[in-house]
């Protein structure tokens, strides 16, 4: 547990890491009760409590004032392992709607004379299911990558790749399970179908661990502006090295030239956000983590392509439909002067 010594310094320098077990080496019951298990809107099958401490005896674990030190190292890979959690709910989301689909029947398909179609065959399911699809495999591929660089030591990498695996593995959790929901229709709705059960797991993880919005503020304000900028463009330079590749690859061309358009433009935001003064990176760090990520994802999702397939379809819609609008949303909210937000808020 964390807690602050007598005469430790304010905030979150006087707090100090402390390992206070339930029965003490002698054999009797430290002095601490679970008052109460604390009701959550989901993650049923690991509940937590609220925990009273009195005259409760603890071991410091490291040096005094230096607990959150502590926790910053299982925190940096407990990070890692959330957004592993955010892509496999949404792989279970993924799979529970496109099952749903098939068997679902409901209305006449475009084409189709007579009876009705599974729900699968309509063009707003499908859009809503590639959406589930390739945000989830983006989301994979982003947490492959950071566990990578973890492993062979790239310790810049690494750093720079773990907000983009937690917040954005996270974010589309939620997204993807909200789909899988709206997939089901009012069935979502009912507790039986399980979807609604998925969705309130799923909303948990954009907090874990450091909210996503610390995780922005961390990519933009420390990990983007480091040395200059110098981990986010040699990430951004092996994009691209991936997708001068692919584009010799006939099928993949075309979005591999959209690719190498939105790089540019995301470049320029970087070195933007990079010069600019830290409240207005702040504004936008959210909708820049969700840029980037877009961007790291689009690369990998090509490099693992092939010249058929469905992973050549989700890659290319992937590309359209989700990176050229994040960046895009992006450059036009760096044309927002803060002064107008706060402003809004003022009162």
């Amino acid at each position: 547990m964390l807690a602050r010594l007598e005469n430790a310094p304010p905030g979150p320098k006087g707090i100090t890491l402390f390992l206070v077990p339930k029965i003490l080496p002698d054999g009797s019951r430290n002095d601490l009760i679970c008052s109460g298990i604390e009701h959550k809107l989901g993650m049923h099958g690991a509940p937590t409590c609220t925990m009273i401490y009195t005259n409760a005896i603890g071991w410091r674990i490291g040096e005094e004032n230096r607990g959150l030190n502590c926790m910053f190292t299982m925190m940096n890979n407990a990070r890692l392992l959330v957004g592993v959690q955010g892509v496999g709910l949404a792989e279970r989301a993924t799979q529970m709607a496109l099952a749903y689909a098939r068997e679902r029947k409901q209305g006449r398909a475009q084409g189709r004379t007579s009876g009705q179609s599974a729900i699968i065959e309509h063009p707003d399911v499908q859009r809503m299911l590639l959406d589930m699809q390739s945000h989830t495999m983006a989301a994979r591929m982003i947490c492959m990558a950071t566990a990578a660089a973890v492993d062979e030591k790239e310790t810049a990498r690494a750093a720079l790749l773990t907000p983009l695996a937690k917040a954005y593995a996270t974010d589309i959790a939620v997204e993807v399970a909200s789909l899988c929901v709206q997939i089901h229709g009012g069935m979502g709705y009912i507790e039986e179908a399980s979807a609604a059960q998925l969705l309130r797991d799923a909303r948990i993880l954009p907090i874990y661990e450091g909210t996503n919005g610390i995780q922005a503020a961390d990519l933009v304000i420390r990990k983007i502006r480091l040395n200059n900028g110098v981990a986010v463009r040699a990430l951004f330079e092996d994009c691209a090295k991936i997708v001068d590749n692919i584009s010799k690859q006939v099928g993949l061309r075309e979005a591999a030239i959209k690719f190498e358009n939105l790089l540019a433009t995301m470049m320029d935001q970087t070195k933007k956000l990079i010069e600019t003064n830290a409240e207005t990176a702040l504004l936008h760090s959210a909708s820049y983590l969700r840029a980037v990520s877009a961007i790291v994802g689009s690369a990998i999702l090509l490099k693992a392509a092939g010249i058929t397939g469905l992973r050549r379809e989700i890659a290319i819609y992937f590309i359209y439909a989700s990176a050229a609008r994040d960046v895009a949303g992006l450059a036009a909210a760096l044309e927002l002067e803060v002064h107008t937000v706060s402003a809004t808020f003022a009162n």
